[in-house]
């Protein structure tokens, strides 16, 4: 179980997205984001050796991080329009953070952000929104 007590949202070229920060009961903390139907939950992940620079990055390219093996599916360049409630960081608007998403063959999936030297790596799963069993959800009207 996990509670979001956050979120922040980003626009790229395509438009926008948001991305919830989740507290989980032992102390965890990870990241819930959505993609084309289907949702990722993600955590900081330390890695064993530096992933490729940036500007290395490009859609197809295979990286190994850790023990698991990556394709490179986006690289873009996020604009952070805003943030609200509890986040690992303050917010400051218009913040670029160049990031790269990686996928794999299964349910896993990587996001490099390079807005920090080193890197930050998040790796988690892809899941449906029913699997993740959420409660207390606020009503729309209308949908």
């Amino acid at each position: 179980s996990f509670e979001v007590v956050g979120r922040i949202q980003l626009q790229f070229y395509a438009g926008y997205w948001n991305e919830w920060y989740l507290s989980f009961p032992d102390q965890k903390d990870g990241w819930l984001g959505e993609a084309q139907g289907l949702y990722g939950v993600n955590f900081g992940t330390p890695v064993l050796t530096p992933v490729p620079a940036f500007e290395q990055m490009t859609p197809g390219k295979k990286v190994q991080i850790n023990n698991e093996l990556f394709e490179v599916k986006d690289v873009q360049a996020a604009t952070c329009i805003g943030g609200e409630g509890e986040l690992p960081f303050a917010i400051e608007s218009d913040y670029v953070a160049p990031v790269v998403d990686l996928g794999s063959p299964t349910t896993r999936f990587a996001t490099i952000d390079y807005s920090e030297t080193p890197p930050i790596v998040f790796i988690g799963d892809w899941c449906e929104f029913d699997q993740l069993e959420f409660t207390n959800l606020r009503e729309v009207p209308g949908w």
